[in-house]
C-alpha cells in the first residue's frame, strides 16, 4: 500500500509540473470552502487514495485519485460548468488534478488550500 502511495504522489508531481504548473489556479481556504460544500450544487472531488478517503473525508465527496483522474475524467463530465471543489491531503495532488480539469475543459474548479488537512486543522468535520 505503501508503493501506491509513493507512485500516486509522484504522478501527481509529474502531473503537477507538466501542466502549466497552474499558474492562476483558483484556491479556496477551509472556511471558503465550508460555506461552498453547503451547496448541493457544487460538486467535491476528493483525489487522495482509497485508504485515505476511508479514514475521513468531507461529506458528499467523490472519490476519483489524481492517478485515474485523466482516465475517468467524463465520469465529471456534467460539472464541465458548474463548481468542482478539489481537495486532497495537502493540496498538492489537488493542484495537479485541477490542472487536469482545467485542461479538459472544466471551467469552475477551485483547489482547497492545505487540502483536508487544513480543513480539519480549522475543526470542520469529516466522515468515513
Amino acid at each position: 500500500m505503501t508503493l501506491v502511495i509513493i507512485i500516486t504522489v509522484i504522478v501527481g508531481i509529474i502531473v503537477f509540473v507538466n501542466l502549466n504548473k497552474n499558474k492562476g489556479l483558483n484556491k479556496m481556504n477551509a472556511e471558503e470552502a465550508n460555506e461552498l460544500v453547503k451547496n448541493p450544487e457544487v460538486k467535491i472531488l476528493d483525489v487522495r487514495n482509497p485508504d485515505e478517503f476511508k479514514s475521513g473525508h468531507l461529506k458528499n465527496a467523490t472519490l476519483i485519485p489524481v492517478s485515474n483522474l485523466a482516465a475517468r475524467i467524463q465520469e465529471l463530465d456534467s460539472y464541465k460548468e458548474k463548481q468542482i471543489l478539489v481537495y486532497c491531503h495537502s493540496g498538492m495532488r489537488s493542484s495537479a488534478a485541477c490542472g487536469i480539469l482545467t485542461k479538459n475543459g472544466f471551467t469552475k474548479v477551485v483547489n482547497l488550500s492545505g487540502g483536508i488537512s487544513s480543513w480539519i486543522a480549522k475543526g470542520f468535520k469529516t466522515v468515513s
